[in-house]
């Protein structure tokens, strides 16, 4: 198969942008059989079922030729001399609900579904997607609660869930990502606490968790220097004063929008993280903030 580097660089330079991406060099499934490699007959019915279930989307889709769909990377399995389908990362125009034959296409890298009125939940078999380095499922109508299962996705480097309407706690099982990278979990209805399970995380380099329902006391076990965690505009009542301490291994959090309170003790003044961080705690919701927080 192509080598794994290939798939990262179409992560990067993509993201949830809409692709439309296939090999010129595939043959289309009406040729003949013969030596050269045709597509795996498995994903290959699997993405005509997901086509005809939550599409159309985009323009010139012609189930019978792959060169046509637009969105789809794939690359070559050697032992078997088969095509497979390794990416699917598109922005358009879905429809109906999560369709369960994206569980038959083993080999996804890449798995992004943005725009439209996708609906029903996040499936628990989404944790059978084992080789998934990239997850993005935003701006549809997503419900229900995020699966505890999406932590046997440890290959994962890149989690998004926005724009959606999933709901109830985060899953403790996200601290079992042990490559994740960015965490972008955001304008949703998840609410309770921010798992102290994400201090495992030790290749996280950012955590965004803005314009949700989260609460309760902000979890500093999750801290990490140069680490930019974000959650603007959630229900968060209390951040320990030990977050402000000048230590190597501690960036305090940006809590804009939440409902801190209470009277800052005097010496989070002078220290380097208050002057250069404070603005993370400025702006409370209407009717909190710190009675003494100072902006000079």
């Amino acid at each position: 198969m192509k080598t794994i580097s290939v798939i990262r660089l179409f992560i990067i330079y993509m993201l949830a942008a809409c692709t439309i991406s296939c090999n010129s060099n595939v043959p289309s499934l009406e040729e003949p059989k013969d030596t050269a490699p045709h597509l795996n007959e498995s994903d290959s019915l699997a993405m005509v079922n997901i086509y005809k279930k939550i599409g159309p989307w985009g323009y010139d889709w012609d189930l019978k030729d792959i060169q046509t769909w637009g969105g789809v990377d794939i690359a070559l399995e050697t032992s078997t001399n088969q095509y497979r389908i390794v990416g699917f990362n598109y922005y358009g125009s879905f429809s109906g609900e999560f369709p369960d034959d994206f569980r038959k296409l083993t080999e996804l890298r890449v798995l992004g579904l943005g725009g439209g009125t996708l609906s029903g939940q996040i499936p628990s078999w989404i944790g059978e997607l084992t080789n998934l380095i990239y997850l993005y499922i935003g701006f549809n109508q997503i419900s229900g609660l995020i699966p505890p299962e999406i932590g046997k996705l440890t290959n994962l480097e890149q989690l998004t869930i926005g724009n959606n309407f999933v709901n109830g706690p985060l899953p403790e099982e996200l601290g079992n990502l042990a490559n994740l990278q960015k965490l972008v979990i955001c304008d949703t209805k998840v609410s309770g606490s921010i798992p102290k399970s994400l201090a495992k995380l030790d290749k996280i380099k950012n955590i965004v968790f803005h314009n949700n329902q989260l609460s309760g006391e902000f979890p500093i076990e999750i801290l990490k220097y140069g680490v930019y965690i974000g959650c603007w505009n959630n229900n968060i009542t209390k951040l320990s004063f030990d977050a402000w301490k000048d230590e190597p291994r501690i960036s305090p959090p940006d809590l804009q929008g939440n409902r801190l309170s209470g009277e800052l003790p005097e010496w989070i003044f002078n220290t380097k993280n208050w002057h250069s961080l404070k603005f993370h705690v400025s702006k409370q919701q209407e009717g909190y903030g710190y009675t003494n927080y100072k902006e000079d």
